[in-house]
């Protein structure tokens, strides 16, 4: 193929994107660390072995959320308001949440 990007370049290349990307997405993650958004759970939630279950969702903006919650409560298809407490995952990729007390929300 003429012209073709040399396999070196395209994986140096790669590289750079995927730092890229890792980086944007920590500062993502940063901007929103502190704050309460609403939070479309969705289910079922995974069971761990301390019986408790790992829920996930999304706030509006499409950032992944995770957060525990006693086996037997449903979090599905709810909104929530959620604060977003922690950053989950190796490296992180998403936030850990705790639900606020109230009911659950529009």
């Amino acid at each position: 193929m003429p012209h073709h990007v040399p396999g070196d370049v395209r994986r140096a290349r790669s590289r750079t994107m995927h730092a890229l990307a890792a980086r944007m997405k920590a500062e993502t993650l940063a901007r929103y660390l502190g704050q309460t958004r609403q939070v479309l759970w969705e289910g079922p939630g995974e069971e761990l072995p301390s019986g408790q279950l790992r829920w996930t969702g999304y706030t509006e903006n499409y950032l992944r959320v995770e957060t525990l919650q006693p086996a037997g409560r449903s979090l599905e298809n709810q909104v929530r308001a959620t604060h977003l407490s922690g950053l989950a995952g190796a490296p992180p990729d998403r936030f850990a949440g705790e639900l606020h007390t109230s009911a659950p929300g529009k």
